[in-house]
This record gives structure tokens, sequence and C-alpha cells, in this order.
């Protein structure tokens, strides 16, 4: 009896268990991660954070969207430039505000935008790269750089 159970039991797991691990990654709705680990030097791994803002105002909402998506591929761009699979966008948020302006007794409307991008990036000569380049791009940015000890 106690083989019969054991049968049917392998027999209902074992499609899923065999499915789960021929399926790719990306099919099951998890992107593949290429961001490229720090390596361990003199027992400490040595990695950066790295926050870019910018702002700006424009005529209409969609304009403002606009925008802030140029200013993200722009800088997506650079950071595969630089640093290909060492530099990760972590998170990016972005605010818009509309603004109510009278002049001359007509009602306009301008919106103002900010964004914030935040990069982690695997290694101290990567993020100085990118700290670099910010700098003749004119772009306010904040850099932070952490060491761990390795684990083991």
């Amino acid at each position: 009896m106690r083989a019969i159970h054991l049968a049917v039991a392998l027999m209902l797991t074992m499609p899923f268990a065999v499915q789960a691990k021929s399926m790719d990654r990306a099919v099951l709705g998890h992107a593949v991660n290429p961001f490229q680990q720090p390596p361990c030097v003199d027992g400490m791994t040595k990695t950066a954070n790295i926050s870019i803002n910018f702002n700006g105002q424009e005529e209409t909402l969609a304009k403002a969207r606009a925008a802030f998506d140029t200013q993200k591929k722009a800088m997506e761009a650079e950071s595969t430039k630089l640093g290909g699979n060492q530099i990760q966008l972590s998170n990016y948020s972005y605010n818009v505000s509309a603004n109510s302006n009278y002049n001359n007794g007509t009602p306009s409307m301008t919106y103002n935008f900010s964004g914030n991008l935040n990069y982690q990036v695997a290694s101290e000569e990567v993020a100085q790269k990118l700290s670099d380049r910010l700098v003749e791009m004119k772009r306010q940015f904040n850099m932070n750089l952490n060491a761990n000890r390795c684990q083991n």
C-alpha cells in the first residue's frame, strides 16, 4: 500500500518538479539579473550607490513626463557605456506638480518635475568613472561608498 501511495505521489509531483527545473526564469516572470557582484579584495567588498537628481519645468503634463523619461534614458545609456553590468538601476522616482499662474489676468499652467535615479555600482573604480562623467554633464548627484567584510 505504501508503494502505491509513493508511486502516486511521485507521479503527481514529478511533472511539476521537472517543469520547474526546465523552465527559464524569465518565463516565470523573473528577470535575470546580470549585475556583477563585487570581488573580495583584502577581505572587503566595495560597492557604491549613486543617486542622481534633476528637475525642470514644462508647459504640459505630457511634456513633463517625457522630460523625465528622456533624462532616465540618457542616464541608462551613460551607465551602460561606462560600466556595463557593473552598474544597475536599483530604483527611481519622479514628482510632478502643477502651478497655476496669472499673467495679466490670464490663467496659465506650468508643471514642475523632479526626478531621482538610484544606481548600485559594483566597484569603486566604476563609481569614480560615473561620478566624473556626471560632473562633466553638470548633474546633481550623491555617491556613497560602502565597504563590507567578505562573506565566506
